[in-house]
């Protein structure tokens, strides 16, 4: 099963090489789509551990792994962890307590 173009598109937008995708492709036959990517992993940890696991062992490649697991994880809009949900609902509270600054008339 080859990886589709629109999960391949996703690791070459977060700058992986060419040949780096082919490697992912060798080691996880299995990861064809953006759904695959997206719940091959339940954290970010997990992610990393995934990119590991298929051989991306350094750390700037772990951590593009990892931002094209949340891109994926973002595109097909999965439940979030607690902690993601938490923040969204803090920056919700955050901005609906942004009133706009009352407007000063002239005397």
């Amino acid at each position: 099963g080859a990886m589709d173009e629109e999960l391949r598109q996703l690791f070459l937008t977060k700058s992986f090489a060419e040949d780096v995708v082919d490697l992912i492709q060798a080691a996880e036959p299995t990861l064809r789509t953006i759904d695959d990517l997206a719940s091959g992993a339940d954290s970010e940890e997990d992610a990393r551990r995934w990119a590991q696991e298929l051989g991306l062992t350094a750390r700037v490649t772990k951590s593009r792994f990892v931002q094209s697991w949340l891109a994926a994880r973002a595109a097909k809009s999965l439940p979030k962890s607690a902690a993601e949900t938490q923040g969204d609902a803090v920056a919700a509270a955050a901005a609906a307590a942004a009133v706009p600054p009352a407007v000063i008339s002239p005397s």
